[in-house]
């Protein structure tokens, strides 16, 4: 059956004004979504909020950048719009298909966004998550790999270990112990882009130019 105009609109979301389409999960992509949501669900209080792959936006009006994280989570009450205005915690669980979405575009924007207190990667192909955090200093990061790290959620008074989140996921990716790092840089700083190993210098000197270009830091 043919998808409507409607439920092809789902399938995409909004990058500084690029409507982009949202790669399709594999099934230990789904796994690891489903244990981070049902670890920050059974672990949370009456007014905190878990969403999968809620469209979050920056404010009420603006639609640039419309985000769908594949957990978002919040606190308040349940309204009635379509998308969130006020994530305190964001994770992206990423994939070979969307590890340059994910690590180069999206991370900037989430560190950018005012509420959000933890921004959240983690690796579905190996136990490896980065999390950062924001401080008064701006945001620390911390690099995890073994089954009983934890992420110390702070925002929420809540962590999880890594074993739980990877709980029924086959991994495929490096051994535990080497992390990869998505290296696109907080606000005000320049980028620095991991270079995919099939990469050309031409190709990575062009993909870097244009995502410097999108965010304004061209030079």
């Amino acid at each position: 059956m043919k998808a409507t105009e409607d439920e092809l609109d789902d399938r995409f979301e909004t990058i500084n004004g690029v409507r982009m389409p949202i790669e399709d999960a594999t099934e230990g992509h789904e796994q690891i979504v489903m244990n981070l949501a049902s670890a920050l669900k059974t672990g949370g209080d009456g007014g905190r909020r878990t969403y999968i792959r809620m469209p979050i936006r920056s404010d009420d009006a603006s639609a640039k950048n419309e985000l769908c994280p594949d957990v978002t989570v919040r606190y308040g009450a349940v309204g009635d719009r379509s998308f969130v205005i006020d994530p305190i915690v964001v994770i992206e669980v990423v994939s070979p298909t969307s590890r340059r979405r994910d690590g180069d575009l999206k991370h900037a924007i989430y560190l950018d966004f005012p509420t959000i207190r933890h921004v959240v990667m983690v690796d579905s192909m190996q136990m490896s998550v980065q999390h950062d955090m924001r401080t008064e200093r701006g945001f620390e990061r911390t690099l995890l790999s073994d089954p009983d790290d934890e992420i110390d959620l702070t925002a929420l008074g809540f962590a999880m270990k890594l074993g739980g989140i990877y709980s029924g996921a086959v991994l495929d990716g490096p051994p535990p112990g080497v992390i990869e790092v998505y290296d696109c840089a907080p606000p005000g700083q320049d980028f620095v882009l991991r270079r995919e190993e099939d990469e050309s210098d031409e190709q990575y000197a062009s993909r870097s130019e244009m995502i410097r270009t999108l965010f304004g830091r061209s030079g």
